[in-house]
């Protein structure tokens, strides 16, 4: 079939629902799949296998694409510059908006949110798109148009869940006012949309402006909701969740991720860097394509922010915003901000931007080689920029193959055993032991490296 089915047959679809968005004949809807995920469901008797899906399907594209797609609209900026890891870029800025309780609701510094307000209160754009609280019952969050600017602040934190952008689309398309959005979004949205304007001229006229966020991996539905049921909230009582909940007692890395229930009291809260970051590290609930990424900073995305994640900003709990700027308006609009004291913002240089993202330049550049040579050994060939290794996958093969299996085991057993967290930790125990092994063994090799440092050994 032509179509994205063979996406998630191969299981290398991220439910971003573009897809769905595009199709003239409304033959793709996004449902939950039985392992907590967004995937495309398709109704055979509208489809006429147009093949448009499966064009804007960003995790099956040539990733080679993202270059020529990044030169084509940035080679005629007057001052861009290039970086190999981050791409193109005219500036980069760390810093946070002076406003500190706007600073208090933000994920970081608060730069994002203030961005596309200002967008909105200038009149660039008619609307934002942007992930916000969900209406649907099944869904905790989705995408939201808004057209105040007000509006954008009840929407400033980070999500970590699954969302799709379809209905937004269609309005686009459907809009017969000729009006601008701006829309913000994972990394490997941005991509699809690229490859939608480029098949729909009117989404590229349509959609001014394309924000995105340093992305490590995505997590579905279920890592909400086992998070949730640790902290005494069942399944059926969730009504909200709050990722990125700052606290003035901790480092900004260790913010608090709450479960919220319907009736609005909370759960008991989480540090990020006890378990929802021991779920992170092991893989624990994360979709299958991610492994498969090498969109480090967004390239094709107008503006990228990430939290600054270096020594002299880190230990702030309040939180910093790295902004990489490629678009000449926004580069104006971020210097108006300064000069009017609305934002403290200083230069960084890039090489300080790629070591905030260290972590995530290393899984994205390094570690997938290994993996994509063992994808390869399978029998599933997709094209990306970075080239297969067999010495990085044996260098690294007891993390590739317990990944694999934390990541498709978490997804299987958390339904086997009915969303007992007890029943599952008993399923999940020979990997969290082994996951423990390889910990142990991985901070006595660095300890080793050091120690050699220290003696000027070199091996």
């Amino acid at each position: 079939m032509n179509s994205v089915i063979s996406t998630t047959r191969a299981d290398l679809c991220i439910g971003c629902g573009i897809c769905a968005g595009i199709c003239p004949k409304r033959a793709i809807t996004m449902d939950w799949d039985s392992w907590g995920e967004l995937k495309p469901q398709i109704n055979v008797d509208k489809c006429v296998e147009c093949g448009l899906c499966l064009k804007t399907c960003s995790p099956i594209q040539d990733s080679n694409d993202i270059d020529s797609i990044s030169e084509n609209l940035n080679k005629n900026q007057e001052n861009i510059k290039y970086e190999t890891v981050l791409g193109f870029y005219l500036e980069n800025y760390v810093g946070h908006v002076n406003d500190e309780s706007k600073r208090m609701t933000s994920a970081s510094g608060g730069i994002a949110t203030w961005v596309l307000k200002t967008l909105l209160e200038k009149q660039l754009v008619d609307y934002v798109i942007l992930v916000g609280p969900g209406q649907k019952g099944d869904r905790l969050f989705e995408f939201k148009i808004l057209k105040c600017a007000d509006d954008v602040e009840s929407c400033a934190s980070s999500v970590y869940y699954p969302v799709e952008i379809s209905q937004a689309i269609e309005k686009i398309l459907e809009n017969e006012k000729d009006e601008l959005y701006a829309i913000i979004a994972l990394p490997c949205v941005i991509q699809g949309l690229r490859y939608a304007q480029i098949q729909y001229p009117i989404l590229k006229k349509r959609i001014k402006f394309l924000f995105s966020m340093v992305c490590g991996q995505l997590q579905n539905a279920f890592c909400t909701e086992y998070l949730s049921v640790v902290s005494g909230v069942e399944v059926d009582q969730i009504g909200s969740f709050h990722y990125r909940r700052k606290n003035s007692s901790q480092v900004a890395a260790n913010f608090c991720q709450v479960p919220i229930k319907k009736d609005g009291n909370e759960g008991r809260l989480h540090y990020n860097l006890d378990l929802p970051y021991k779920l992170w590290k092991k893989k624990y609930f994360t979709y299958h394509t991610c492994d498969y990424c090498d969109d480090v900073f967004a390239e094709l995305a107008d503006c990228v922010f990430m939290d600054a994640w270096l020594p002299s900003y880190s230990d702030d709990w309040r939180g910093h915003t790295i902004t990489v700027i490629r678009n000449s308006i926004l580069l104006l609009i971020i210097k108006e901000g300064i000069q009017n004291k609305e934002l403290y913002l200083e230069n960084i240089m890039p090489s300080q931007v790629i070591e905030s993202q260290a972590g995530r330049v290393n899984n994205k550049r390094t570690l997938i080689q290994g993996r994509l040579y063992w994808l390869n050994k399978k029998g599933v060939n997709i094209k990306r920029r970075i080239i297969p290794l067999k010495k990085q996958f044996f260098s690294n093969y007891c993390t590739i193959r317990l990944n694999d299996i934390v990541r498709c085991n978490s997804k299987i057993k958390w339904n086997l055993c009915e969303k007992n967290t007890e029943k599952f930790e008993d399923y999940m125990y020979r990997e969290r032991v082994a996951g423990n092994i390889l910990d142990l063994g991985s901070e006595f090799i660095m300890q080793a490296k050091r120690a050699l440092k220290r003696l000027n050994i070199r091996l």
